[in-house]
């Protein structure tokens, strides 16, 4: 009898250890994942400085997200999200699908590079944006969808490798850029070409409309 409560007793606290230990441990686990899940989304290097996973509500909140382009583009950074707030549906995650309430993305910075060659940021964004559904398919976990997706962004930089002069800075200020029901191919181009395509062509023929130059940043 008494080896039996000793046993007990070192399971339930082996159980309380695990249990403390992952506990203290979820953010970098969510960190990690959350990294590699973005990567397999995008086919974009993806580096997370911090995760919140909140435990009494199905929500997430990431601090200082960084992409960066393909070696192809110079491999520099593409977006830096100072805040990006996720609300998933947990019941979602029992059929190993992920379904999004809510995304709210706060871009800080977007950065758009134009090779000589032709091939630039804005290409890319679309190439990625659309293929987002399509990647999700081919990992263990479905893209169950997006029901709300709002975003802001700051500011932007343009430049050509390889040009005279510094990049080029501009104050976008785009705000609450709301988007609904995201679940196909279709509806993720419709999103970026209404939000960033008219922004990112003026930025890219040096024709800014509606955002203010801001001189080059040291």
């Amino acid at each position: 009898m008494k080896f039996l409560v000793r046993w007990t007793f070192r399971l339930v606290l082996l159980a309380l250890v695990v249990t403390i230990a992952l506990v203290l441990l979820k953010d970098l686990l969510a960190r990690e994942i959350i990294e590699s899940a973005i990567t397999q989304a995008t086919g974009l290097e993806c580096r997370i400085s911090h995760v919140e996973v909140r435990l009494l509500s199905p929500t997430l909140l990431l601090s200082n997200v960084r992409m960066y382009h393909p070696p192809a583009l110079g491999g520099e950074r593409l977006v830096h999200l100072s805040e990006t707030f996720i609300e998933y549906e947990p019941s979602a995650l029992s059929r190993f699908e992920i379904r999004l309430r809510l995304v709210r993305l706060h871009i800080t910075e977007l950065t758009i590079v134009e090779q000589n060659s032709g091939q630039s940021t804005l290409e890319l964004l679309k190439q990625v944006w659309a293929d987002i559904p399509q990647r999700t398919k081919s990992g263990w976990v479905r893209f169950g969808g997006l029901d709300t997706l709002n975003l802001n962004v700051d500011r932007a930089t343009y430049f050509r490798p390889g040009m005279p002069g510094p990049p080029q800075h501009y104050d976008l200020n785009l705000r609450h850029q709301v988007f609904r029901n995201l679940h196909t191919t279709e509806d993720f181009q419709t999103a970026l070409e209404r939000t960033l395509t008219p922004v990112i062509m003026s930025l890219a023929t040096n024709r800014p409309t509606g955002s203010r130059v801001r001189p080059p940043q040291r």
